[in-house]
C-alpha cells in the first residue's frame, strides 16, 4: 500500500496518481513491480493449477500393488465418487431405468480393479454395498419404499466398515505388514 502525501489517502501500490487530490505518485519498477491485486491474482491462479494438477493425478487409475500414500488417497477417491454415482441414482424424485444396472457397473468395476494387497479386506464389503445398493433400487424403482430400509440400513452399516478399515489402513502406511490383511480376514 501507499500513502498519498498530500491527503493521507492509501492506495494500491500500482496507483501511479491520487484519485483524491490528483497528486502523482513517484514510480520505481524496481521497488514496486506488482500490485497486490495482481500477487493476489497470481496466487489465485497458482493454486487453482496445482488443485486441478493434484486432482487429475489423484484420479489416475491404480498402476503399482505397493500400499502406499498415493495409492490409498487414489482408493478414497475411487470409493468417494462411487458411493457419490450410487446416491445419485437414489436423489432422485423417481428412480431412472438405468440406476441398478449403473450400480452393477459400479459392482462389475470393483470385482475387476488391480488394488494393492493392503485394499483387499475392502473390495468385498464394497461388492455386498452395490448389491443391496441394486435390490434397493429395483425395489425403490416400484414404489417400495418402506421394504427397503432394513436394507438401508445394513448399507449403512457396510459403509461405516469400509470407512473403518479405510482408518486402519490410514494409521499403517506405508507399511502395511501382511498379518494385517490376515487380521480383517480372521474378524470377519
Amino acid at each position: 500500500m501507499r500513502k498519498c502525501t498530500d491527503c493521507s489517502t492509501l492506495y494500491d501500490n500500482g496507483a501511479r496518481i491520487c484519485e483524491r487530490c490528483g497528486t502523482k505518485f513517484p514510480y520505481d519498477p524496481k521497488v514496486t513491480p506488482f500490485s497486490e491485486r495482481r500477487i493476489a491474482l497470481i496466487l489465485i491462479v497458482f493454486v487453482m493449477v496445482v488443485l486441478a494438477i493434484f486432482n487429475h493425478y489423484i484420479s489416475m487409475p491404480i498402476t503399482d500393488t505397493s500400499c502406499s500414500r498415493i495409492n490409498y488417497l487414489r482408493v478414497q477417491k475411487m470409493l468417494h465418487d462411487s458411493r457419490d454415482r450410487v446416491m445419485r441414482i437414489q436423489d432422485h424424485g423417481y428412480i431412472p431405468i438405468s440406476g441398478p444396472s449403473i450400480i452393477m457397473q459400479e459392482r462389475y468395476f470393483m470385482e475387476n480393479i488391480n488394488l494393492p494387497p493392503c485394499f483387499e479386506p475392502i473390495r468385498r464389503d464394497m461388492i455386498d454395498y452395490y448389491l443391496i445398493m441394486h435390490t434397493v433400487t429395483r425395489i425403490s424403482s416400484f414404489g417400495g419404499h418402506t421394504y427397503t430400509v432394513p436394507l438401508l440400513e445394513e448399507a449403512v452399516m457396510l459403509q461405516n466398515r469400509v470407512d473403518q478399515k479405510m482408518e486402519e489402513i490410514d494409521k499403517c502406511l506405508p507399511d502395511c505388514p501382511t498379518s494385517f490383511v490376515e487380521s480383517f480376514q480372521a474378524r470377519e
